[in-house]
This record gives structure tokens, sequence and C-alpha cells, in this order.
């Protein structure tokens, strides 16, 4: 654990500390709708967020960092907020996938006007932000088999089933981040429902049905 990791460990159990980082986390969002994350300069953000400099990096090491950890939560919370709702144990899975699916992708559209602040689409960070945090979600479905993808003849043994998880979460995972930047440059078409159709009607049978898999 660095430094910077330790502090905001110790941080998160002050009060003051944790009014701080909200004011900090407020700051971050509202200043990212208006410029790119890596034009936020550690100035404008405490003074923005009316706390001072060692404040601030005793929570994050960069704006950046702060803020991809902040929208990082809201998809965490979006996603578990979902999963208590209808969970991926529920016998449809497809209505389970639609249900998670909806919350993480409404949550991606009320910080919209973030997420278009890399040049009119997603900005190298933010595409990996996305994806990472699908293909966290994507290989925990799979190890808690709620899914079973298919297994690859010849290429079963433990290497390749352990390659073959990081892949298709991988792959899943990529797909989503690329529709939804897709979907982030094309304003004529803001629905997060026809994002939602096009991606659930675009994914393999194995994500949508158990017991699905070729073998």
């Amino acid at each position: 654990m660095t430094g910077t990791e330790h502090a905001t460990a110790a941080a998160a159990t002050d009060p003051r500390s944790e009014r701080s980082a909200a004011r900090l986390r407020e700051a971050v969002l509202r200043l990212a709708s208006t410029r790119p994350a890596s034009s936020i300069s550690v100035t404008a953000l405490v003074g923005a967020a009316g706390v001072s400099r060692k404040t601030f990096y005793n929570h994050a090491a960069t704006p950046a960092q702060l803020l991809a950890r902040t929208l990082t939560a809201e998809l965490d919370e979006a996603r578990d907020r979902a999963e208590q709702e209808l969970t991926m144990s529920s016998a449809d899975l497809e209505r389970a996938v639609r249900h998670r699916l909806r919350a993480i992708l409404s949550a991606v559209d009320a910080r919209r006007q973030i997420y278009l602040q890399g040049g009119g689409g997603l900005s190298p960070e933010l595409y990996q932000l996305l994806s990472d945090h699908f293909a966290a979600a994507v290989e925990q479905s799979i190890v808690a088999l709620h899914r079973t993808p298919p297994r690859l003849r010849g290429f079963d043994d433990e290497p390749h089933r352990g390659a073959a998880l990081a892949m298709y979460s991988s792959f899943v995972a990529h797909a989503y981040a690329g529709a939804i930047q897709s979907w982030l440059q094309h304003p004529e078409t803001p629905e997060v429902d026809f994002l939602l159709d096009l991606i659930v009607s675009a994914l393999p049978v194995w994500m949508l049905s158990r017991g699905a898999a070729q073998h």
C-alpha cells in the first residue's frame, strides 16, 4: 500500500476527513463536466472544494485519480443496488442482466458530460475505467457459476481455462465499453434503452442463458 493509500484508509474513519472527501468528489465531478480530467489542476480542485492541498493529497495523488475513483464508486453502487433488486442467481438470467446493465448505463448517462470530455467520446482513461469495471463483473459472474462460457476442445487444461476466463471477460467488457463509446458519439440517439437493447441483442448466448455454453 502506498503512502497515499495509507492516508486515504486512515481518513475514511475520520468524519471531518469524510466531509472533505465529499467536497472533493463533488468538486472534481463539477470540474470534469467542463474539461478533461487531465487538465484539472490540484490548485483548481482544492479551490473549488474549499480544502487545502495537504487535505487533497490525503485522498488522492491526482485529480484524474480522484475522478476515476469517484466514477468507479458510482458504477459499483449502481451495480450493487441492481443486484439487491434482482440477483444474478435469478432464474431469468436475461432479465437480471438487463436490470443490472440498465442501472450501470443510467449511471453513465447521468454523467454524460463527464464521459464526453474525451473530445466527443470516451478518453482512454475513462474507456479503460469502464472496460475494467465490466471485465471484473463478467469474470465474477463466471467464477460464481452464473454463466458458463464455452470450453474449447483441446485447450481444457488449467492454464488455458485461466487464460480463457480473462479473455472471455475482456472480450465482453471491451464490447460494452466500445458500444458506450459509440453511443456517446451519437447524441441523436440518447435513449438508455436503445443502447441497452442493442447490447443485449449482440451478446453471446452464454451471457444470457444458463447452460448455453457449447462444449
